[in-house]
């Protein structure tokens, strides 16, 4: 058995764990996301729209007749431009476009909706006006390149005549924006989106960081190096078949179930090669594991297969497995224990499989648990494994306690497990069984959600066809692909005889 005792922890985070994280938590990933863009969308509808516009001129600086003189003008335009930049932005002429237009905002607002650039290596001034409305802009632009204009020609004392040596000569008038520059609906909704998809992700981590419920094989396998031998999809829709007290088995209809079943007991059998197993204890953490009805599902799997098998209900204060499988309550495993009676006083052939046998829990006086830990126990499982394959129907380790004395006297133990089981529960009882001794052949995942299950499948199938083409692979999945498939048949096929 591997150490799983020493303590559990969790392996390092994967690429997968993250699409598991959202396959877990898609409910809050996708309430976070649409509130998000719901969010950006309203921010966006209440903004008020500006539009933006550019009017652009250059500074000309008239040459003299020869080549000379024109390097320089060039040379003085582009030291004059730079001068000029600030002069753009000054409030002397943003008071001269307040007056020419008739405004009455104030000249310092006005500079907050004007910024004007150079760019590298030109002559020319980029007026950029911004306005709540499209034709606001264009005006704001145009009235901001004329006003510069005259402010140059005041500054360099001239009447705006043809023999101007410095100028600003506009380049065209500012066009019609067709869009606001703010909001951007499509920035807008991108940040929001992202900003509530991270938001999202950070509650499925926090709320998978704080959930220690055992939720994949692999979390299982990672934290107490145990290997998960079935993982059974929780079934919807099933038919019942009926025992002979009219109690419903629902027996498993879909093909699903019965792979993930006949899975679960190939990879039983060859847990241990070297030692045949004959009987098993089917114990839980915790109660409503559905381990009885798994326990009754895998019987019918192995006496389907053509192997005599012998149920027996070791919940002395349930009676499970009589009720799942029909048969009559009277003596049982309680008063074998008791030594009042026979195992062939109290074995009950299945009405349907002429090799599967059930003894039922019986009744005994006092404490009936504590007769599961005495040496009788494992004189009646030796003597019931030279008839069949005994599989016990254990109460949990948490109310029971005597289970894991119990399971050391049996060849080993499965643990059934679901996805709402905490892993501090299957640590408890992983650590119970190893103090006790016992052989744990590994873990059962029980009622998990299809898709877990199916992927859980798809894994094993992948696993053993690598086998079967000589890649390296573990004991158990080798064993598997050495195995012939056709010696488990059909539990359903089996039901219909």
């Amino acid at each position: 058995m591997n150490d799983a005792s020493s303590g559990a922890k969790r392996g390092p985070v994967e690429i997968r764990d993250y699409g598991r994280l959202i396959a877990t938590y898609w409910i809050i990933v996708v309430a976070c996301l649409a509130l998000g863009l719901g969010t950006a969308l309203a921010w966006t509808q209440v903004q008020r729209p500006l539009y933006a516009t550019q009017a652009s001129g250059y500074i000309v600086v008239a040459p003299g007749p020869d080549v000379a003189s024109l390097q320089s003008a060039e040379s003085v335009a582009q030291s004059k431009t730079a001068g000029y930049l600030f002069i753009a932005e000054s409030l002397p002429v943003a008071e001269r476009v307040r007056s020419e237009l008739g405004l009455s905002a104030p000249a310092a607002q006005l500079l907050e909706q004007i910024s004007v650039d150079n760019p590298t290596g030109t002559t020319i001034l980029r007026i950029t006006a911004e306005a709540a409305e499209a034709d606001d802009a264009v005006t704001l632009a145009d009235a901001w390149l004329a006003a510069l204009s005259r402010q140059i020609r005041q500054i360099e004392g001239h009447s705006g005549g043809a023999d101007e040596l410095i100028r600003l000569d506009p380049l065209g008038t500012a066009s019609l924006p067709l869009r606001p520059v703010f909001p951007n609906p499509v920035l807008s909704l991108g940040l929001g989106g992202l900003g509530g998809l991270v938001v999202g992700l950070a509650i499925a981590a926090v709320r998978s960081a704080s959930d220690r419920r055992v939720r994949s094989a692999e979390t299982v396998e990672a934290m107490f190096q145990l290997p998960v031998l079935g993982v059974l999809p929780r079934e919807r829709n099933r038919r019942p078949v009926r025992g002979r007290t009219g109690v419903e088995l629902p027996w498993p209809r879909s093909e699903a179930m019965q792979d993930a079943l006949r899975s679960l007991w190939t990879g039983v059998r060859f847990t241990d090669v070297g030692r045949p197993l004959r009987s098993i204890v089917i114990t839980s953490p915790m109660p409503r594991s559905g381990r009885s009805f798994l326990t009754a599902q895998l019987a019918v799997t192995i006496a389907a297969s053509g192997q005599p098998v012998i149920v027996v209900d070791a919940q002395l204060h349930a009676h499970s497995i009589s009720d799942i499988f029909g048969v009559q309550e009277g003596p049982g495993f309680g008063e074998l224990l008791a030594g009042t009676c026979r195992p062939e006083d109290v074995l009950q052939t299945w009405a349907r499989r002429s090799n599967l046998q059930v003894i039922a829990a019986g009744s005994s006086m006092g404490e009936p648990d504590e007769l599961l830990g005495t040496p009788a126990a494992g004189v009646l499982l030796a003597q019931l494994a030279q008839r069949a394959i005994v599989l016990v129907d254990a109460p949990p380790l948490r109310s029971a306690p005597e289970v894991a004395v119990l399971t050391k006297m049996a060849d080993g133990a499965l643990v059934v497990v679901r996805e709402d089981t905490q892993d501090d529960e299957l640590g408890d009882a992983v650590r119970s069984l190893a103090r006790a001794g016992a052989s744990i052949l590994g873990v059962v995942m029980n009622r998990l959600p299809s898709r877990i299950a199916r992927e859980r499948h798809d894994h094993r199938e992948r696993a053993v066809h690598a086998a079967h083409n000589g890649v390296p692979s573990s004991p158990l999945v080798t064993g598997i692909a050495a195995s012939n498939p056709a010696e488990i048949h059909s539990p359903a096929v089996a039901l219909e005889r």
